[in-house]
């Protein structure tokens, strides 16, 4: 989408919960646990569990985050929002989409665990200074955001970042408050709505 009009060769960009910049992603994703763990934690809700979350996220240098933490951000945020999915912040994956579950889907322990090993064993450090945010004001074609409000892998702040920078006149943002983060998933049809309005405009 950023280099030397690539973008002239489609008709419109769909970002759906984007990995565009990884050192703002990691210091969102902190924020984003502190948060939501605090609010959880009143509400009475997995209290053990966002305790030692919010313990974690606390004890992390978001100045200095290396290639394991960033390991160690995908594997909880997968845990955050299973427990988010038991307590009815997200939706559970609508008949038709794709299901959800602690051990099948998108999101869940088992592909958390094996993402986060993965990402600790196989990149590098350098891959967590990759940061496009800045680039992204290049974009001029039509956009289309979409993302999940409990999206712990992806955060939400990346959406709204995105919105901001690019340089499009033609943009829309749609934040599905049942999702995490797939919201092709939670809220297929709403999402599949927003997808196809955005495709048949152009």
């Amino acid at each position: 989408m950023v280099t030397a009009g690539l973008q002239y060769n489609l008709d419109g960009w769909i970002e759906a919960d984007g990995a565009h910049d990884i050192p703002r992603l990691n210091k969102a994703a902190i924020e984003k646990f502190k948060s939501e763990a605090k609010t959880q934690i009143t509400l009475g809700n997995n209290t053990s569990n966002w305790e030692g979350i919010l313990i974690w996220a606390n004890a992390i240098d978001t100045n200095f985050i290396t290639n394991e933490n960033g390991g160690d951000i995908n594997k909880k945020a997968g845990e955050a929002e299973c427990w988010l999915l038991e307590d009815n912040f997200i939706q559970a994956g609508e008949e038709g989409g794709i299901k959800n579950s602690l051990l099948f889907g998108p999101t869940n322990l088992l592909t958390s665990t094996v993402t986060g090993i993965q990402m600790s064993n196989l990149l590098h450090n350098e891959v967590e200074e990759v940061a496009l945010t800045n680039e992204l004001k290049k974009v001029t074609i039509p956009t289309l955001i979409l993302w999940g409000k409990y999206d712990f892998v992806v955060p939400p702040a990346l959406a709204y970042d995105a919105f901001k920078t690019i340089s499009s006149t033609n943009k829309k943002i749609v934040i599905f408050e049942k999702s995490g983060h797939s919201p092709m998933d939670n809220e297929w049809e709403a999402f599949t709505k927003e997808v196809t309005i955005f495709i048949e405009a152009l």
